[in-house]
């Protein structure tokens, strides 16, 4: 493999690249196989050791020199124009000619080089590199999109500044052009495409933003015209979010990519930056306050601990899901009571065998395993079998005496928690048996006492399961709060938990748990939250609705009406929007935006201070253009008014244009009809 001052000889056109630049040229062509480093070593280059990653106040400040430096460019790139066309001309001449007699040249460090003729530098190539030198050149993708912009602004302020009429005629459209131009172009070029390529798609590029300003009434509506269920689905994303308690941005109405890519755009370019992060900013306040809404219509002022405490009180409480349970169950028994006689014999045979078995020692650890046998239950064994002794003659109990037995164990199991001297499991299984030798005196005595007896038993079949699947909710260690986040466990996969707590609580615990669910959906995470931890996330809304079971959803929503339960959907569905288009919408953070709008300051101040009254003129037009666009993107006025035009054909576009400006009082859309009638009289002052 050749070494690099090898390839520096062989190929003397690269002199104008850096020994970086060239090698990762040639690893990306060539050997892109090989680790960098290690490509590196093989072609002589030292590696350089990685500098440690750049502070924000650095990453600002090198920002806004790279930005003034784009600038500059611009500026001096039209000034040097006539120049360069020179250079290019001797060059394709001498192209044509075929190259000249090698030479030698005498380096810097006293060695000599042979060299062959190639293209000369034009000088609005040395010229920009120079400003890089001085200003720095931008690194990654969104530098030299961003830059690229800047650049584009500082050549058409320097020809907005100029005397040249062609130049100087319209600026608005010659920013927009320029803005156009600059960013097709660099975006060619970052998909890898030729000198041919860019020139053709900066060439497009520009014609699109100055006509856009030029002939806007016919051409934004043809941008944003998708035929008829692109304009359904416009008026059906600003429906969603007027019922959200928000607007959209043009972006977020239509939905579509080139929009959202022109959004992401303005949120990162001088002037437009800061009116994308507000409109960011005040979309997830209201949609924050439309789900705060929906909450108070539950509960004014749930929390986790309220909502843990009303669950408890709704369970165990007076008045609570246990003694609603216990007073229904009685009335059920109580109607069997009527087919069933008091004294009927009920014999306890099933009763007796629970018993013994709960209470029977482990054959050959007869005294480790009587440690482990319940003192209660084996007092019970004991006495139950004393008064079935006492009954010699039937060897049964009254039926009126083993109901009340039931009844008693019924209350043990109900009131049972961890800390019970008699787990609820040894209960459940007394509670069973005695059910089973009631069962045959409810039998017995006829086909309505059946009947009575069948209900009574599914009633309290029924709770006895509900008390088994609350019961660990009930007794969470840890507090209210524990109780409510153990209720509302486990929603990603199902919703069983939460729906035995619901239905087990009156109406008002139930709006109380399903608001501070509501609540904490939205909180934005610990490093995006304000001082008082109120501050709503689209982002973390979407994620937590989304990771929220549908069974969860409708245990929690669906049992207040199905408007409120659409309510929720429509917020999900705006939040949904907001994730799928500009990043500056789904979490605004503002530091790209402060280094935008450093940039721009600084690069006008700099140019002001160098006499280059041109380029300070394009950076403070491009300032205004680009602000003007977000103004319009985010004006919820400008939107519907998009929305209305794609109904209406391409001839009626004036007439709606017109009816824009009479109907409407909003400065960003006076500005905007403005710019759109300047051409219009213009031409009309040259006919």
């Amino acid at each position: 493999m050749p070494t690099i001052a090898e390839i520096r000889q062989q190929y003397p056109q690269y002199d104008d690249l850096s020994d970086e630049q060239l090698a990762q040229g040639l690893h990306q062509k060539y050997y892109s196989d090989l680790p960098y480093e290690d490509f590196q070593q093989r072609i002589g280059m030292q590696t350089v050791p990685q500098e440690p990653p750049r502070t924000a106040a650095e990453e600002m400040g090198r920002a806004a020199s790279v930005h003034t430096g784009a600038a500059l460019k611009g500026a001096g790139g039209l000034v040097l124009l006539p120049l360069d066309l020179a250079t290019s001309i001797v060059n394709v001449a001498q192209r044509i000619m075929g190259p000249g007699r090698p030479y030698e040249v005498t380096m810097d460090d006293g060695t000599t080089r042979t060299v062959t003729p190639s293209d000369f530098a034009t000088p609005g190539q040395r010229f920009r590199e120079s400003v890089d030198a001085v200003f720095g050149a931008p690194e990654t993708p969104t530098e030299r999109m961003t830059t690229s912009v800047t650049r584009a602004l500082g050549g058409a302020g320097a020809g907005i500044g100029t005397a040249i009429p062609v130049l100087a005629a319209s600026p608005g459209a010659q920013a927009a052009g320029a803005v156009g131009g600059g960013s097709a172009s660099q975006a060619a070029a970052e998909a890898g495409l030729g000198p041919v390529a860019q020139l053709a798609a900066g060439i497009a590029g520009g014609a699109v933003g100055a006509g856009g300003l030029n002939a806007a009434a016919g051409g934004v509506r043809r941008a944003y015209r998708g035929g008829e269920a692109g304009r359904v689905r416009m008026e059906e994303n600003i429906r969603a979010f007027e019922d959200a308690g928000t607007t959209p941005s043009v972006g977020q109405a239509t939905q579509r990519r080139s929009m959202q890519a022109g959004e992401s755009l303005l949120s990162k370019t001088p002037g437009s930056a800061g009116r994308m992060a507000s409109k960011a900013e005040r979309q997830a306040a209201e949609l924050g306050a439309g789900v705060e809404k929906q909450a108070a219509r539950l509960s004014p002022r749930a929390s986790a601990e309220q909502a843990g405490r009303a669950i408890e009180r709704g369970v165990r409480g007076e008045g609570g899901f246990v003694e609603q349970f216990k007073a229904k169950q009685g009335e059920l028994y109580n109607e069997v009571d009527k087919f069933v006689q008091p004294q009927a014999a009920v014999r306890v045979d099933r009763t007796m065998a629970a018993l013994k078995s709960l209470n029977e020692p482990i054959k050959g650890a007869e005294n480790t395993s009587k440690f482990f046998m319940n003192a209660k239950m084996r007092a019970i064994e004991e006495a139950l079998g004393d008064d079935i002794a006492k009954a010699a003659e039937t060897g049964a109990l009254p039926y009126e005496a083993v109901k009340k037995l039931r009844t008693l164990v019924g209350n043990e199991m109900a009131d049972s928690t961890l800390l019970s001297d008699v787990p609820r499991s040894k209960w459940k299984a007394l509670y069973g048996a005695l059910t089973s030798d009631m069962e045959g005196a409810a039998k017995s005595a006829g086909p309505q006492a059946t009947a009575a007896w069948t209900r009574a038993n599914s009633y309290t079949r029924a709770g006895m399961r509900r008390l088994e699947q609350i019961d660990h909710v009930i007794e969470k260690n840890g507090g209210p709060e524990a109780i409510f986040s153990a209720a509302t466990s486990g929603t990603k996969e199902g919703a069983t938990t939460l729906r035995a707590v619901m239905q087990s609580l009156p109406r008002d615990a139930q709006q109380t748990v399903s608001a501070t669910v509501l609540r904490r959906l939205g909180r934005a995470t610990p490093g995006r939250q304000d001082d008082l931890g109120e501050r709503f996330s689209t982002e973390t809304f979407l994620t937590n609705w989304n990771s929220m079971s549908p069974q969860a959803k409708a245990v929690l929503f669906d049992r207040y009406g199905e408007r409120f339960r659409q309510n929720m959907d429509q917020i999900a569905r705006v939040a949904s929007n907001l994730r799928d288009g500009s990043q500056v919408f789904r979490n605004p953070s503002g530091t790209a935006q402060a280094t935008a709008q450093t940039s721009a300051a600084v690069g006008f101040v700099a140019a002001l201070a160098s006499g280059h009254v041109g380029t300070a003129t394009g950076i403070a037009g491009g300032v205004a253009t680009a602000n003007l666009a977000a103004r319009l993107m985010t004006n919820p006025r400008f939107v519907k008014w998009l929305a209305t035009s794609t109904k209406a054909p391409a001839a009626a576009a004036p007439a709606l244009l017109n009816q824009l400006a009479q109907s409407s009082d909003d400065p960003d859309i006076a500005e905007f009809i403005s710019l759109q009638q300047a051409p219009r009289s213009q031409a009309q002052v040259a006919q």
